[in-house]
């Protein structure tokens, strides 16, 4: 099961994730595809809800980004 830890940097996953990032563009998209999809075969969910979660789990802090 994935260890997810609490940071002032956001939510990190084991180190995967190097900081916050509110804008992403096609290479950012590109380049997380495989942790996503690593994150997904560990944790026995899909790549679509992994990365949603990741998303997500933010924001409290984006307001108005999410639909």
């Amino acid at each position: 099961m994935p260890t997810w830890r609490r940071s002032s940097r956001g939510t990190e996953r084991n180190g995967r994730i190097e900081g916050r990032q509110e804008r992403f563009d096609t290479a950012d998209c590109v380049a997380m595809t495989r942790p996503i999809r690593d994150i997904a075969n560990e944790s026995g969910r899909s790549a679509a809800a992994v990365g949603y979660a990741l998303f997500a789990c933010d924001a409290h802090v984006r307001s108005g980004t999410l639909c």
